[in-house]
C-alpha cells in the first residue's frame, strides 16, 4: 500500500520539530498581554452612535422627502396664473379664438395660382 503524502511529510520533518517546554510564566504573560489587547480593542469599538440607527434615520429621511414631493407637487405656470387672475385667462381665451377666426379666414382666400 502506498503511504500517504502526509504522512510522508510528517516522517521527513520528524527531527525538526520544536518539542520543548516553554520557560515558566510563559502562559501567563501570553494571558496577560492577550487580555490588554482585547481591553484596549473594546475601548475603541464604543460608539456614541452606531451604524445602524444612523442608516434607519437616513432611510426614514429620504422616504418622508420623496413622500412630501410626490404628496404636494406645485401647481403649474398655467394653474398659477389662472388662480392669481381669472381675467388673464380669460383674455387669453378670447385672443386664441380671435388667432384661429383669422387663420380660418385667410385659409379660405386661397390665392387661385395656389390652389393647383
Amino acid at each position: 500500500m502506498e503511504v500517504d503524502h502526509i504522512e510522508k511529510l510528517f516522517e521527513e520533518l520528524k527531527d525538526s520539530f520544536d518539542t520543548a517546554e516553554p520557560a515558566d510564566g510563559h502562559r501567563l504573560r501570553f494571558l496577560a498581554k492577550l487580555e490588554a489587547t482585547s481591553k484596549a480593542s473594546t475601548k475603541t469599538k464604543k460608539y456614541l452612535f452606531g451604524w445602524k440607527p444612523l442608516s434607519i434615520a437616513a432611510a426614514v429621511l429620504i422616504l418622508c422627502s420623496l413622500g412630501f414631493n410626490f404628496l404636494y407637487t406645485s401647481p403649474s405656470v398655467r394653474q398659477q396664473v389662472s388662480k392669481i387672475s381669472p381675467e388673464i385667462s380669460n383674455t387669453e381665451n378670447y385672443f386664441a379664438s380671435v388667432i384661429e377666426d383669422q387663420v380660418k379666414k385667410m385659409q379660405k382666400k386661397v390665392h387661385p395660382k395656389l390652389k393647383n
